[in-house]
């Protein structure tokens, strides 16, 4: 599931769209025309390594974003990202789940 962040702390693309979450970002970028692209991708400025860095907290994707130099390598970058966070979610569920199990058998 995706951190809820505060709405002073959202992503407002120079297009008007407004980027909540990861997913939000990702699909933002599969689809933004290339000068809003470029607005917030260029060779003086990376918003999207920014946002995902100081907002999100994720280092390990922001790191990713900086090393980016196409729209491309950043798509892939994201998709990567939100597929190992599913995956680890997941664990995360299964983990709950036996833990409620046993307790559950534990105390029964």
């Amino acid at each position: 599931m995706e951190k809820t962040i505060n709405q002073e702390h959202y992503f407002y693309v120079n297009n008007g769209e407004i980027l909540k979450n990861l997913n939000d970002l990702l699909e933002c970028i599969k689809i933004i025309d290339p000068t809003t692209f470029s607005h917030h991708f260029n060779s003086e400025k990376n918003d999207f390594y920014n946002w995902t860095r100081d907002v999100l907290k994720d280092t390990v994707l922001a790191k990713q974003l900086l090393k980016s130099k196409t729209r491309e390598e950043m798509i892939k970058s994201i998709e990567q990202r939100l597929i190992k966070k599913s995956k680890s979610s997941g664990n995360q569920n299964k983990k709950l789940k036996i833990f409620q199990i046993k307790k559950a058998i534990t105390n029964g």
